[in-house]
């Protein structure tokens, strides 16, 4: 795994990129969701050994720099698109998750003939009054980590979030949560609808696996069946015992995000 850093052509805007040393099949690019980066993108350690996968740390959350210059998706969009093409010289697979994959979608949607598929896991991107989801940016990291987790006090929450040792690591970590609510609310704050149904069309052609959450509170897993009218030859899948951070959750969903990343690759 390699990380390097591209100094974006705005005033304080940086780009960390962190990648693997495989290099069969397209570039795959995985960007990261509202809650942040953990650890390499989430498909699977032999997909990585042997794929060139680049996770894209997004600006405001912790490790690139320069979330101050956008506003809306389609202007983080643009910025993303000058990284990739930093990064890769072909077309490439977008892999998203949460605000990732909204990202990852506007990208799309811009220039559909330099994405060779979408993977979506858990996007924001549509609203629906039956189903809204919780409001992360209301509720008390305790009211809001069971819809965002399967299991709020398993293995994978703790690794995420691990338990302050003393005040000073406490304070560090509420500081941080309100970096990430803020960074995610120039997106997805009030509603997370980035209106993609009026601009579905442009990507009707580009193969697309969309994974949702069983037990997610974040992203109701009923808005699979909306996704599903918009985008009617995507692969859905509804992954149970999961939630928001589906991909995260088990290896075996790792496994079968890297496996859909294959599927779209061979459909292209």
């Amino acid at each position: 795994m390699t990380r390097d850093v591209i100094q974006g052509p705005l005033d304080g805007l940086t780009f960390v990129v962190e990648r693997s040393t495989g290099s069969g099949g397209p570039t795959v690019v995985f960007l990261h969701s509202e809650m942040g980066a953990f650890g390499p993108a989430p498909v699977g350690e032999e997909f990585r050994s042997s794929h060139d996968v680049v996770s894209l740390h997004l600006p405001g959350w912790g490790e690139s720099t320069g979330i101050e210059h956008f506003d809306n998706p389609g202007e983080f969009a643009v910025a993303l698109w000058w990284a990739v093409e930093r990064i890769a010289s072909e077309p490439v697979v977008l892999v998203g998750h949460g605000l990732g994959a909204a990202l990852a979608l506007e990208m799309a949607i811009m220039q559909p003939k330099a994405v060779r598929g979408l993977v979506l896991s858990n996007p924001f991107g549509m609203f629906d009054e039956a189903y809204p989801g919780v409001d992360i940016f209301a509720l008390m990291p305790k009211d809001v980590m069971p819809h965002v987790y399967a299991d709020p006090n398993g293995p994978v929450m703790a690794a995420h979030y691990p338990a302050p040792t003393d005040a000073y690591e406490r304070g560090l970590q509420a500081i941080r949560r309100v970096e990430v609510l803020g960074s995610a609310s120039r997106f997805v704050f009030p509603l997370p609808d980035t209106n993609i149904v009026k601009r579905a069309y442009r990507i009707a052609d580009v193969p697309m696996s969309l994974v949702f959450g069983e037990r997610d509170g974040v992203v109701p897993p009923e808005m699979a069946h909306n996704w599903s009218k918009v985008f009617p030859s995507a692969s859905v899948r509804t992954v149970a015992g999961t939630a928001h951070m589906t991909p995260y959750e088990s290896d075996a969903v790792a496994e079968e995000v890297a496996a859909m990343v294959k599927n779209v690759v061979a459909s292209a």
